[in-house]
């Protein structure tokens, strides 16, 4: 589908197909059709990437023919809340509970350290790269196999910051990125923009977590500033970087619709941008998929989340595992899940279903795959050149960062309170027990 398209097509018609797209609830059951005999046995995936649902069932699809060993999908994820979900899953019982499920980082391993079960002697853990199983470590154990690497910023379209006359490579600092969204503000009626800004506060996700980071990923030491902030220690009102960063909120919240954010959700985000009705995207490449679906076809890039004129952190992009997988060590099918991991990782068909169909870019070293998304290669050149942030919210403890920092946002864009207040809030939330 040619985006030029959508432009005589309704809003409702655009967002209900990016919400197919991006904000499915539960992905269908594998169907047969297989050439290997059945081995009677399934295994139970529960997910919350809803926007690779439907690559991932045919996959899933895929490795029944070849071992035939059934794989069920459930992708709970966009506007549903994955977490209370997969506890839900749980609460049902041991004999329903997921074979596979994913977690994100250390926070939920510490969560679900009573089901996560010890992968330390599968074959993929020696092409993990260099950093990636940190998170999901506790006391030697591996607990989680990486789903991928991700980075996020601001997606832009090449086309109309051309058109504009704004040279979006150029881009490092905060002061450059506010004159860019300016001049693009200026021109909103030529380019056909309502916002300049795809951003939303009613995604506490987007918010709580991919926002929210960029404080803490930009100290001198991120990860010591997080455990200083949940013990009660970090100041966060006298933080500069912190003082610094409520400016970029702000402006992301003044031209992406102020107090109407609380309305987007990720697929009328997504949607907008899509249709050419904002220029920037607060989002990363898992946004990939979408874009191609919704048949996108202008050239994009990605910039920083700017917040000030050091160029060694505003000229930077967060990349880290958004998600791991882990196995249920109490499943039934304990191994049948660890032996269907490892073949996503190790064989042609997991790993061309990974990065040409799920849009990924591997956290593995053995891929010979090659990703041609413009998204991928450009979260690749900020890691190939060092200009990466470190993913530090999946630090906190479970729940936390949505339900608590989140809802702030919001508050801000609503004028309930100023900048200043922001974080005097942002501080009165810890210490945390």
């Amino acid at each position: 589908m040619n985006v030029k398209k959508f432009f005589g097509m309704s809003t409702a018609a655009l967002l209900m197909s990016v919400a197919l797209v991006g904000c499915g609830a539960t992905g269908g059951d594998t169907t047969d059709g297989g050439t290997a005999e059945s081995t009677g046995k399934t295994i139970k995936v529960f997910q919350l990437k809803v926007e690779i649902n439907d690559a991932l069932v045919e996959l899933a699809k895929q490795y029944e023919a070849e071992t035939g060993t059934k794989v069920e999908i459930t992708s709970v994820g966009g506007g549903a809340d994955y977490g209370a979900a997969l506890k839900a899953e749980f609460a049902k019982g041991e004999s329903v509970e997921p074979d596979i499920f994913m977690v994100n980082g250390a926070g939920d391993i510490e969560t679900w350290s009573h089901k996560v079960d010890d992968l330390g002697s599968e074959a993929w853990v020696a092409n993990a790269v260099n950093g990636t199983l940190d998170a999901v470590t506790v006391d030697g154990k591996i607990q989680g196999m990486p789903v991928a690497t991700e980075g996020y910023g601001l997606i832009y379209n090449k086309d109309l910051f051309a058109e504009a006359g704004i040279d979006g490579e150029a881009i490092d600092t905060y002061s450059e990125l506010e004159a860019a969204i300016k001049t693009l503000d200026s021109k909103k009626a030529d380019l056909g923009l309502d916002n300049v800004v795809s951003y939303t506060t009613k995604e506490t996700w987007v918010t709580g977590n991919h926002t929210f980071n960029i404080p803490f990923a930009t100290q001198e030491d991120p990860k010591q500033a997080v455990a200083d902030y949940i013990a009660g220690s970090f100041d966060v009102v006298g933080n500069q970087n912190f003082k610094d960063w409520t400016n970029l909120v702000e402006l992301l919240i003044n031209y992406g619709g102020g107090a109407t954010l609380e309305t987007i959700d990720y697929s009328t985000q997504v949607g907008n941008f899509a249709l050419g009705k904002t220029a920037l995207l607060h989002q990363g490449n898992w946004t990939a998929g979408d874009m191609k679906d919704l048949g996108v076809d202008f050239e994009m890039g990605i910039l920083p989340l700017a917040i000030n004129e050091d160029t060694s952190v505003s000229g930077s992009i967060p990349v880290g595992v958004p998600m791991y997988w882990s196995v249920n060590k109490d499943s039934s099918v304990n191994a049948e899940a660890r032996a269907f991991l490892d073949w996503m990782v190790s064989s042609e068909t997991g790993q061309t279903a990974l990065v040409e169909e799920m849009n990924m870019i591997p956290a593995f070293t053995n891929f010979e795959v090659t990703s041609e998304d413009q998204l991928a290669q450009a979260v690749t050149a900020y890691n190939n050149d060092g200009k990466t942030l470190p993913w530090v919210f999946t630090m906190f403890p479970d729940g936390f960062t949505m339900e608590k920092v989140g809802p702030i946002f919001a508050k801000l864009a609503k004028g309930e309170i100023d900048k200043t207040q922001m974080l005097a809030e942002i501080q009165a939330l810890t210490p945390l027990n």
